[in-house]
C-alpha cells in the first residue's frame, strides 16, 4: 500500500515538473516571437496616441524667458 502511494506521488511530481518545463518553453517562444512584439507595440502606440495631444498643451509654457546672456554686463570698462 505504501509503495503505491509513493509511486503515485512520484508520478504526479514528474508530471508537474514536466508541465512546468513545457509551459516555460512555450511561454519563452511566445514572448520572444515577432508577432508578440508587434502586438504589444501596436497596443502601446494606440494608448500613447490618445494621451499625447492633451499632455503637450499642458507642458508648453505660455511665456519663455529671454535667452541667457553670454557675457555679464559690468559698469567698469577695462
Amino acid at each position: 500500500m505504501r509503495k503505491t502511494i509513493i509511486e503515485t506521488i512520484s508520478i504526479l511530481s514528474f508530471l508537474l515538473s514536466a508541465s512546468m518545463a513545457g509551459g516555460g518553453y512555450f511561454a519563452y517562444r511566445y514572448f520572444s516571437s515577432d508577432n508578440f512584439k508587434t502586438r504589444v507595440m501596436n497596443e502601446v502606440m494606440q494608448n500613447v496616441k490618445t494621451l499625447i495631444p492633451g499632455q503637450i498643451n499642458k507642458q508648453i509654457p505660455k511665456f519663455t524667458q529671454p535667452a541667457t546672456p553670454t557675457k555679464p554686463q559690468s559698469s567698469i570698462n577695462l
